[in-house]
């Protein structure tokens, strides 16, 4: 687990794996917080919202979404949860792009899905947590368990996840 006091952020050097060039994806992000915000917070984005980006961030202290640049459904597939009250939470973000939608789990459960007929583009970018490139809206509390893949997981998976931690 890592505290990100809302200054700091980390950065991983672009790598293949974390490209989506035209795939699915999932990103997971165990995370605990007590900051109220009201202006977007980013968990996890792969670039600096440029083609090929992708991302899960929270709008406010009780909002999240998943989403990447490029897409159909410009606000992506959000949900409304609390995210402030100091208790640790899993949230998940999914891309299936044979299915065509966008998914946001709430600890385990399916939020919403929202229809998306485009796919992540293509683009050799790094991965930042915790920051938008490392320029702004910086995220205060901690995240742990990042996971991103190049599958779109399901709620059964993320629960096995959350017995197994």
């Amino acid at each position: 687990a890592d505290f990100f006091d809302g200054s700091d952020y980390l950065q991983i050097s672009y790598d293949e794996s974390l490209k989506m060039n035209e795939s699915n994806y999932t990103i997971s992000v165990w995370m605990k917080s007590a900051d109220n915000w009201n202006t977007e917070r980013i968990l996890v984005e792969y670039g600096l919202w440029e083609q090929g980006t992708y991302q899960m961030t929270s709008l406010n202290d009780s909002n999240f979404k998943t989403n990447f640049n490029g897409g159909s459904s410009s606000d992506g597939s959000h949900t409304n949860q609390v995210l402030n009250d100091n208790v640790w939470h899993q949230v998940v973000g999914t891309f299936n792009d044979q299915q065509n939608y966008l998914s946001t789990f709430f600890d385990g459960t399916l939020i919403n899905q929202t229809e998306e007929l485009n796919s992540p583009g293509d683009a050799n970018l790094s991965l930042y947590i915790g920051s938008r490139g490392g320029t702004g809206n910086n995220f205060t509390g901690v995240l742990d368990e990042i996971r991103i893949s190049n599958s779109p997981r399901n709620s059964s998976w993320m629960g096995g996840q959350k017995i197994r931690l």
